[in-house]
């Protein structure tokens, strides 16, 4: 699909994925003053380093996380949640190997420890190794199988493996199971769209964007599903959303372009491509010089 690259970057993006985390900076900043506190008066309060490690974590503090989480294991060394913390603060420095290092310890540790298998998973993927995830998600669905985000993330594994059917079923039961944030109704809008379901697609796409009216890679592939169903005039007022959201969206042009030569509206599908090859888009190029004069 011509829109595919560009969404799965935006799919598998941060900032996509901060609706999941919406705890406000001023909260996580008074659970760090709270727990400074309770190590003043207990510098051996290995939970206050903990606590207060996962709240410098979630404001992206990931040195101090880690020097915190150090400390919590010089006092406790068997904390497998101190190391799973230390694995996600390497994860946000990128440092994939030194992440999974840590994983491994809280999985040696712990080795009923879900959310460990799941993100050491997160970090498999990202070193693109996505049959190592697969079996990350699968053991972490085995251990608790009522966790959406197991699903969620397993059938993120499924897509890059191109087993499309079994990454829908996967985003399925995550919803089922109560995510309903627009990346959940959005990765399973690419999955139909992927099976040609594209009035499936189209649902999910429309609810994406009730949950996130802004997020113009949905009006895109929403797009791309009206397209195909001969919708072309919905095609367009997609394209045209998704251009007011981001105007320098050269597949966009290029696509209602595209939709507007099958209404017949010729001058203002060579509008759209001129646009599009001003952008650098190469298919412009070449509708340009093959239909408009």
């Amino acid at each position: 699909m011509r829109y595919i690259l560009v969404i799965l970057a935006l799919l598998f993006s941060v900032h996509f994925y901060a609706q999941r985390d919406s705890v406000r900076v001023d909260s996580l900043k008074q659970i760090v003053e709270i727990n400074n506190q309770l190590i003043e008066s207990n510098p051996n309060n290995a939970s206050a380093y903990i606590n207060r490690a996962r709240a410098k974590l979630r404001l992206h503090d990931y040195n101090g996380s880690i020097q915190d989480n150090l400390k919590a294991i010089s006092l406790n060394p068997n904390s497998d949640i101190a190391y799973v913390n230390i694995g996600a603060a390497y994860y946000g420095l990128k440092n994939y190997e030194e992440s999974l290092k840590n994983y491994d310890k809280a999985i040696e540790l712990n080795p009923n420890f879900y959310k460990a298998y799941r993100l050491r998973g997160d970090t498999k993927m990202k070193q693109l190794d996505y049959k190592g995830a697969f079996k990350d998600y699968n053991m972490a669905i085995s251990i608790n199988p009522n966790d959406a985000g197991n699903y969620y993330e397993r059938g993120k594994s499924y897509w890059y493996l191109k087993k499309y059917k079994k990454a829908l079923a996967d985003y399925d039961e995550a919803i089922t199971l109560g995510y309903h944030w627009a990346v959940d109704y959005y990765a399973r809008a690419l999955c139909k769209s992927k099976l040609k379901d594209y009035q499936g697609a189209i649902q999910d796409f429309t609810q994406t964007l009730n949950i996130e009216p802004k997020f113009a890679p949905a009006y895109h592939g929403r797009e791309f599903c009206n397209y195909s169903l001969k919708n072309y005039g919905a095609a367009i007022e997609d394209c045209t959303h998704a251009i007011n959201l981001h105007a320098n969206y050269p597949s966009v042009y290029f696509d209602r372009g595209n939709a507007k030569k099958k209404i017949d509206d010729n001058t203002g599908a060579c509008n759209d491509w001129q646009q599009a090859a001003n952008l650098g888009n190469s298919k412009a190029t070449k509708a340009i010089k093959k239909y408009c004069k």
